[in-house]
């Protein structure tokens, strides 16, 4: 597994880095239609944001990807 979880929190959300090339990955997750995961790939910018003031920078983000989840890439649970 390349992909080591940062911190989560109940099924709102999971943050990932992977081991080998340093990309981050958001996870929030959206109790419709059985449960889907939508998946945001972290810009450099949102990087050095959360490295620097955490997870609440990304809070606008994850609302985003609420809101416009159709923008993102999504995964079913079925």
């Amino acid at each position: 597994m390349n992909w080591e979880k940062l911190t989560s929190k109940d099924h709102e959300y999971m943050l990932f880095k992977h081991n080998t090339n340093s990309s981050y990955k958001l996870i929030t997750c959206k109790p419709i239609a059985g449960g889907l995961d939508i998946i945001h790939y972290l810009t450099q910018k949102e990087i050095q944001d959360y490295q620097d003031f955490g997870i609440e920078s990304l809070k606008s983000r994850m609302v985003d990807m609420d809101k416009n989840f159709s923008k993102y890439e999504v995964i079913s649970w079925r």
